[in-house]
């Protein structure tokens, strides 16, 4: 224990200092993430009024990742071949940092990477949609977080990409997020 680290934290409020910045960055974030989706899950038939933002923050040392903020969005549709699973998928939108070892962080050059992904869906799909995305800047990992969920993302390096970043990922969702499960009928929604 550093007694005057800790003393020295305790009488200039370091602490709370770096909790109020570090709550701060992650509500803008969420600010972000929302300015970008709401509009467009709002909209969108494949929520269907089920597109309320749960925003998560994760810290997740001792996987793949440093840390990671995210929104999930419920998706109207499920996956039902081959699963167990009868959950609703979930579109998880987000901004997270990599660990040097992972594989993610080994294949780009920046820190950190926007991202989305649909969780209950599987590989397939991710795979298959992957082969026909003609967008340059959008990655596929097929195993990010050992599970077996797909994951498309971008690197970026400034809030201009972030922002770049998460705009190519609607536009890419828009156009292939149909492709992820089946509808169920309104009353099970």
């Amino acid at each position: 224990m550093d007694e005057k680290f800790l003393t020295k934290g305790i009488e200039k409020e370091r602490y709370l200092k770096a909790k109020e910045l570090g709550d701060r960055f992650e509500d803008e974030i969420y600010e972000l993430i929302g300015n970008v989706f709401s509009d467009f899950v709002e909209k969108s038939e494949l929520f269907r009024g089920n597109g309320s933002p749960n925003p998560k923050s994760t810290p997740t040392e001792g996987k793949s990742t440093k840390a990671t903020l995210r929104i999930d969005y419920k998706i109207a549709n499920v996956e039902a071949e081959g699963t167990n699973d009868p959950n609703h998928l979930k579109l998880t939108v987000g901004l997270e940092w990599p660990k040097e070892s992972s594989d993610v962080a080994k294949s780009i050059e920046s820190g950190f990477y926007v991202f989305y992904r649909v969780k209950n869906s599987h590989k397939k799909t991710f795979e298959e949609i992957y082969k026909d995305t003609e967008v340059q800047k959008i990655h596929y990992a097929n195993n990010p977080w050992n599970s077996k969920y797909g994951m498309f993302y971008i690197p970026v390096k400034s809030v201009d990409e972030i922002l770049e970043g998460f705009e190519e990922l609607k536009v890419h969702f828009t156009k292939f997020g149909d492709r992820f499960g089946e509808p169920v009928m309104s009353s099970e929604v």
